[in-house]
């Protein structure tokens, strides 16, 4: 993708981020990791583990193309709207959950595989209690319901549901939220990490996600203006850098925790791109520093400093 992002007229030349840069590596890494867990994952002595991850990491993908896609701005496509960026934040919001719950797992793997599938199966008999109450009488639906309950029968088998589980939903209990999670983690590096996305990620994301009034002035500050002015195009070209290096860098902590999971041999290639991004990117050299560098760096022996490329604040990507 031949890709450029139109950056404030006083970004000096060395900041501009070239998205090429990681583009290509990161890519290859992204399938590589959905080759290696559908092929030779050793979580599969975890009853449907390595489906679950397997998931997890292609939805990522798909989120992160779509995010980059939509903050592009070659080829040119007068279809895709600068305002379409800001739509890219609950978006945001999905990719950075998906790291909470990779993290949440690998703490437990074995008994968290089992609370989360748990947990599904619980929501899906609560949904097919609803559909069949609401619809046990309507005609259109006689051939419908049959076939819900059997997945539901089927569910329940699969997982090896006690009795009590069965009749008593709630002895299930529910998958926790972020939030919640923060409260179940024990190791206090973990405590942390959670609290830090929380404050400086996921708070604004779910702002955005939900309308509330800080997230919804996020946005119309930009669409209730008629015509843009530079103040409007430094905005824009800020929360595009925003939406991109918080999609690479959430990708790449996807991807490095289940590197750390399953040990791949791909720490090296993590640990490149994390190098690169950090020059550009303050977030992603925190986040890098207070988990990363210790998933990475002891194993690979790479240094991200190592290219001897200049460290910059957070500035535009060129995408």
């Amino acid at each position: 993708m031949n890709t450029n992002s139109h950056l404030p007229k006083d970004t000096p030349e060395d900041k501009i981020f070239d998205f090429k840069l990681i583009k290509q590596d990161l890519d290859n890494l992204v399938e590589t990791f959905i080759n290696k867990i559908d092929r030779t994952s050793p979580l599969r002595r975890i009853k449907n583990a390595d489906h679950i991850i397997s998931a997890f990491v292609k939805i990522a993908k798909n989120i992160y193309k779509t995010i980059i896609y939509l903050c592009a701005t070659k080829p040119v496509d007068y279809k895709r709207k600068k305002e379409y960026i800001f739509s890219t934040l609950p978006l945001l919001r999905v990719l950075l959950e998906e790291v909470f719950t990779v993290v949440f797992i690998s703490e437990d793997l074995d008994s968290r595989i089992q609370w989360y599938l748990k947990a599904g199966w619980r929501e899906m008999k609560e949904e097919n209690d609803r559909i069949y109450k609401r619809f046990k009488d309507d005609p259109h639906w006689q051939k419908i319901l049959p076939g819900l309950g059997r997945v539901v029968e089927e569910g329940q088998i699969e997982l090896n549901l006690t009795d009590t589980e069965i009749k008593t939903l709630n002895k299930i209990r529910y998958w926790p939220i972020p939030s919640r999670m923060l409260n179940e983690v024990s190791a206090i590096e973990t405590k942390n990490l959670f609290q830090f996305l929380d404050d400086w990620f996921y708070k604004q994301f779910s702002q955005s996600a939900h309308i509330s009034l800080h997230g919804l002035f996020q946005t119309e500050v930009y669409l209730s203006r008629a015509n843009e002015n530079d103040e409007m195009t430094t905005y824009v070209e800020k929360m595009r850098a925003l939406c991109v290096f918080n999609a690479v860098t959430f990708i790449l902590m996807l991807l490095s925790e289940i590197e750390h999971i399953l040990n791949f041999n791909l720490k090296t290639r993590l640990a490149y791109i994390w190098g690169i991004v950090t020059n550009y990117s303050e977030d992603a050299k925190k986040l890098y520093e207070m988990r990363y560098s210790i998933f990475l760096i002891r194993s690979s022996n790479y240094s991200p400093s190592a290219d001897g490329a200049p460290k910059h604040n957070h500035a535009g990507p060129s995408v």
